[in-house]
């Protein structure tokens, strides 16, 4: 089965005025959110467990 390379990522939250953390996703759905992904954190999923917009499926 084809894998997924997903990070978790930091992004600053302009309203709350901290830096959140979220994901996994992948570099392309991190790209897009303007975040910036934590590297150390990679994680080889099935690609089946990303949805649509790069984001890993909770189980």
């Amino acid at each position: 089965m084809p894998k997924a390379t997903v990070y978790y990522f930091e992004k600053y939250d302009v309203e709350k005025h901290l830096t959140m953390r979220a994901g996994p996703a992948t570099i392309q759905a991190i790209a897009k959110a303007k975040g910036k992904t934590l590297k150390k954190t990679m994680q080889e999923v099935d690609d089946s467990r990303v949805d649509a917009n790069g984001f890993l499926i909770a189980t």
